[in-house]
């Protein structure tokens, strides 16, 4: 049964405020174990990108119906912009400070075997967010 979103909510607008994480999914087969540790060898067939941290809480607030707008931080580089047109395809309005170093963001690996997870890989890639840093 699923509850009904209550009308206030749909047409409202909220501010998620958070650390942006950009979790990056591998997905593969074991194809043996390693001669130098005894980790299995992964071939990895396919990779995602998704919202991670607030962002994520973000993307579920937006998918009940309100204007949702992220304030966050994130790095002038690659998984910055990947960040960025994820938000966007998930009708989030980024509020989001862009650094110019390129080691500013949290990042969320994950490789599964099949239907099994495997493994779980975090990483903060920055120095934080000193207050002068984000302006609204």
């Amino acid at each position: 049964m699923k509850t009904p979103i209550p009308v206030e909510l749909a047409s409202g607008q909220v501010l998620v405020v958070g650390d942006a994480m950009l979790d990056q999914y591998w997905f593969g087969d074991v194809e043996r174990i390693s001669p130098e540790a005894p980790v299995p060898v992964v071939h990895v067939q396919k990779r995602e990108e998704r919202l991670g941290g607030a962002a994520n809480v973000a993307r579920n607030v937006a998918s009940l119906g309100p204007r949702t707008a992220l304030l966050s931080a994130t790095g002038q580089d690659e998984p910055g912009r990947t960040l960025m047109r994820l938000l966007g395809e998930a009708h989030i309005e980024p509020l989001v400070q862009a650094d110019a170093r390129p080691d500013f963001l949290r990042q969320g690996r994950r490789l599964r075997h099949g239907s099994h997870p495997r493994k779980r890989a975090g990483q903060f890639l920055g120095r934080g967010v000193c207050r002068d840093s984000v302006r609204a």
